[in-house]
């Protein structure tokens, strides 16, 4: 009597155990993508506050008179944002500001940027 040759496919038990690691592993890292997902938000949201920042100085120098940008001009989506001096920060034609900062925060998440009020630099501290 011939045996017959194997055919080489997986077994049942083999493809249920695969199919149990990898649910196991979905079940670890799954909910870390929702913190990963918030954190790059708040990194989108900060990087815009200082475009929006960044612009309005060269608008003033650009155009030679001063401009003044409001909490209420920043988007920060929703990331919750508080500027000090709470009427807004004004970049002048020189370049210069009146100085200021912007704290975005986010659950645990915080980060400062700044306006130096000598050379209108905008600076980001997380």
């Amino acid at each position: 009597m011939r045996r017959r040759a194997s055919t080489g496919g997986f077994t049942l038990v083999e493809l249920v155990m695969v199919l149990a690691v990898v649910a196991l592993v979905a079940v670890i890292v799954l909910p870390r993508l929702g913190w990963i997902v918030g954190a790059s938000d708040f990194a989108a949201a900060r990087e815009q506050v200082v475009s929006e920042l960044r612009i309005a100085r060269g608008r003033a120098i650009e155009q030679r008179h001063s401009t003044v940008i409001a909490p209420a001009a920043l988007d920060a989506g929703t990331v919750t944002l508080t500027m000090a001096p709470p009427d807004g920060i004004r970049f002048h034609a020189d370049g210069s500001s009146s100085g200021g900062s912007v704290v975005l925060t986010s659950g645990r998440r915080e980060a400062v940027v700044t306006v130096d009020w000598l050379t209108g630099r905008v600076r980001v501290a997380d």
